[in-house]
């Protein structure tokens, strides 16, 4: 963080991804690497975007993401809740 921002406190930059990582993974993306896609959540999104958003033409999935460029490995994978 400190390259990209010299004013950044590594404690504050710790502790708010010790908190906000709980709400980058989805009971459909547990397990898999930080940045993968599900295609339930995003068929949900999509639902949202509809009924409330204002979007009205159908959507795939598929039109709007890929995991094709997230990386893979175990060091991918954000902690899990126990």
């Amino acid at each position: 963080m400190k390259q990209y921002q010299e004013t950044a406190d590594p404690a504050v930059t710790d502790r708010e991804f010790d908190l906000s990582w709980k709400t980058w993974v989805t009971p459909n993306t547990k397990g898999k690497p930080l940045g993968w896609g599900s295609d339930a959540d995003w068929a949900a999104t999509i639902q949202s975007a509809q009924a409330y958003g204002g979007v009205t033409s159908p959507l795939e999935t598929s039109q709007l993401y890929t995991n094709e460029f997230v990386p893979t490995g175990a060091e991918y994978v954000p902690p899990q809740e126990t």
